[in-house]
């Protein structure tokens, strides 16, 4: 199965982050009758409430505020003691590891975590020659669904296929595509098409769910997708009603005057009328209504945020 999804992970992804359309502006909504020029000063103008990356990690944190409890003995212990402690060459520890794949999974439904190895299948290496570099041994990372293009399955719902984008280790700003199969892998970058075979008797992939699921849908749809969709309301909602107040808040002054044009009182919040219409000068101002009932719903949507997590 094709991703066909990239757009929603990519707005599931922005909206924990708050960064991409909800920092420039360009999930923002443009009305009918909105001209590009304000249209662009209320993008300027927008601010972002996260209340999606709180929610999730609400979710999250308190599986791992106390430290998994792991356990080994025997031929191997020691491999698995070094790996734990930096399972991707970067000091990330399993643990680490773990929470970053299970905010993953809560946020876009699932994570996949990719298992490969640095310096090929070696099969006749021994465990005192694994001990000696902690290149020989594997290492593991989780794959933003944003960059897996295809996934695979056999009728029990096991991956046979993976095929993800990586960055090009040759050139800059430019994506390679990685195909990982039971029986090997294959690697297309500037350089050309490198591949290579493994006994593994299964591709190194493995899934972790965010909740019961279809086991044959590998891009389930994401458990918090509905508090995004209610966040991304409440952007909206707030840059509508930054706009009222930017443009309808100042009150105008109201004054008899026969040359409306000579009133120089303030900047622009003069308005003349003639005199002879027995009028106090006074101050007019638009109606509160429309802040007033933006103002309520977005109150009623950030309850319901917190009633939906």
């Amino acid at each position: 199965m094709r991703n066909d999804k990239h757009g929603l992970y990519k707005m599931l992804e922005d909206g924990y982050e708050g960064c991409g359309g909800f920092l420039d502006g360009s999930y923002l909504t443009q009305h009918p009758r909105e001209d590009a020029g304000k249209y662009g000063m209320r993008r300027e103008l927008a601010y972002y409430l996260n209340y999606l990356a709180p929610c999730v990690n609400a979710h999250v944190a308190p599986i791992f505020k106390t430290l998994a409890v792991r356990d080994w003995s025997g031929a191997g212990s020691e491999l698995w003691e070094t790996f734990s402690k930096d399972v991707d060459f970067l000091g990330t520890s399993i643990q680490n590891l773990m929470k970053q794949a299970a905010c993953s999974a809560k946020l876009q439904g699932v994570a996949y975590i990719v298992m490969d190895k640095a310096q090929g299948d070696t099969e006749d290496m021994r465990v005192a020659d694994l001990e000696a570099d902690r290149n020989n041994l594997p290492y593991a990372f989780v794959v933003n669904l944003n960059a897996v293009k295809e996934i695979c399955q056999d009728k029990l719902g096991r991956i046979t296929k993976f095929v993800f984008v990586e960055p090009d280790a040759y050139q800059e700003q430019t994506m390679a595509t990685r195909t990982l199969t039971a029986e090997g892998w294959e690697l297309i970058d500037s350089k050309g098409k490198h591949s290579g075979t493994w006994n593994l008797g299964r591709v190194p992939v493995v899934p972790l769910v965010s909740k019961v699921r279809n086991s044959h849908n590998p891009f389930p749809p994401s458990e918090f997708l509905s508090i995004a969709k209610t966040n991304l309301a409440i952007y909206n909602m707030c840059s509508w009603l930054a706009d009222i107040l930017v443009n309808q808040t100042f009150s105008v002054l109201c004054y008899p005057s026969s040359d409306p044009d000579s009133i120089n009182i303030g900047t622009n919040n003069a308005l003349g009328y003639p005199p002879e219409s027995s009028h106090a000068p006074a101050f007019i101002a638009p109606p509160d209504g429309p802040a007033t009932v933006l103002a309520a719903q977005i109150a009623t949507l950030q309850q319901e945020i917190y009633r939906m997590a």
